[in-house]
């Protein structure tokens, strides 16, 4: 086992503050709260209220800010993945993208089986499924035509794989609260045992959806009963007053 350090050489990250780090950076320090009133989900029967939600994003206008400042010929895999998958899938791509520029390796010819893709997460695709099985019971054949790939977690770890050209590996891990840590130690232990030179670790956004929501308040897992008339003080959790985790789209990219 190599006893060389794995460092971080490149990150991303898309927030509701922010899809930069310096934006996401600005708006902590000053104080900017994710946190609002749910928009994209129907709260009309469930507990929870409040939580974090990117604003309306265009996955195809961000991507093209790329342009001149990748290959051409990652822009244009990254083009073709955009045709056939999910918004979660493109904004997972777009923060790899982002970290690998971040990191300099498009700089650099780097031997595609020397790096690999660690996708950390599960249940991605809740919602997605929940839409089409919502199609599939009008009419079957209306369902997505990329569904049968679409409706897998791996989807991520394939799509921004194919992408980046990584051919070393490309996995997903999973541990709920935990996931992050599992992802990062599968990285480090693909550099150190599997002597991967680059391992981009990949944090999905996740796919919230009404039962799930509402599933997770009857388990007294997020916040519900208080703060919901203040959704931009809710976030408290070393507070005496805490009600709960506050769940938050986004996601992140690391590069060891």
């Amino acid at each position: 086992m190599s006893s060389d350090r794995v460092v971080v050489t490149g990150i991303a990250v898309n927030t509701p503050i922010g899809d930069t780090l310096d934006k996401v950076g600005n708006n902590l320090l000053s104080g900017k709260s994710a946190i609002g009133y749910w928009r994209n989900v129907d709260t009309s029967k469930i507990y929870s209220k409040i939580g974090g939600q990117l604003p309306d994003y265009d996955t195809d206008s961000k991507l093209h800010t790329f342009e001149g400042h990748i290959p051409d010929a990652t822009l244009a895999r990254a083009k073709r993945v955009f045709k056939q998958t999910t918004k979660g899938v493109q904004l997972s791509v777009l923060m790899a993208v982002d970290a690998w520029l971040d990191a300099g390796l498009f700089e650099h010819a780097v031997d595609p089986f020397t790096y690999g893709v660690v996708c950390g997460g599960h249940n991605l695709s809740d919602k997605y499924l929940l839409d089409q099985q919502e199609v599939f019971a009008d009419e079957p054949e209306f369902i997505g035509a990329f569904c049968g790939l679409n409706s897998l977690d791996t989807d991520h770890s394939s799509s921004v794989a194919q992408v980046l050209n990584a051919k070393g590996l490309a996995y997903l891990v999973g541990g709920t609260c935990a996931t992050g840590n599992v992802a990062m130690q599968a990285a480090i232990n693909a550099i150190k045992v599997d002597k991967k030179q680059v391992v981009a670790v990949v944090c999905p956004m996740a796919s919230f959806h009404p039962m799930m929501l509402h599933s997770l308040t009857i388990l007294e897992a997020i916040c519900y009963s208080g703060y919901q008339d203040q959704p931009t003080k809710a976030s408290r959790p070393y507070d005496t007053d805490r009600s709960g985790f506050l769940p938050s789209e986004g996601g992140a990219v690391l590069i060891l």
